[in-house]
């Protein structure tokens, strides 16, 4: 429990900051899905409008909820750190929270929240060759990129 009240008050601030930069977040998903769902019901016709309408709502749902909790992975790793969440650049972060939405595997969305950690806590971990390369990785590649960088090579092998 937070007895101080300017540190609850930095907390609160730094938990509505969070929320909020989902939800803006999430809003840009939803274009993508309403269009995959017009897609859809222009190849299947009436049929698929119910269909695709509760469709589309359970993928936006599944996305926004992977994204909220990697958000919350995120705060937990910063302050953790001691890092104070900033503004970083609007790419760099739109286009992570993105790719990440699409991910489930709760190894990947640690992975997800490592990276966007890293970026606040630098600049220069913003690249996007970082999201790229995350984007096209399981767990199964995230765990073998780990073992590589802890150099647990032997690990690997068989």
């Amino acid at each position: 429990m937070i007895d101080d009240p300017a540190t609850l008050g930095a907390a609160a601030a730094t938990a509505a900051a969070s929320v909020t930069a989902v939800v803006a977040y999430t809003k840009l998903a939803r274009p993508a899905v309403d269009e995959g769902v017009k897609l859809m019901h222009d190849l299947l016709g009436e049929p698929f409008k119910i269909a695709g309408s509760m469709l589309a709502d359970q993928a936006y749902a599944w996305k926004v909820g992977n994204q909220i909790r990697i958000a919350q992975k995120l705060k937990a790793k910063l302050d953790a750190a001691g890092i104070p969440p900033r503004q970083v650049a609007t790419g760099f972060l739109l286009t992570a929270m993105e790719a990440a939405g699409n991910v489930g595997d709760p190894t990947m969305q640690e992975m997800w929240a490592n990276l966007l950690a890293a970026g606040v806590a630098d600049d220069k971990n913003q690249h996007p060759m970082y999201i790229d390369a995350l984007k096209r990785m399981n767990s199964d590649d995230a765990k073998r990129l780990k073992q590589i960088g802890e150099n647990k090579w032997g690990a690997m092998h068989g």
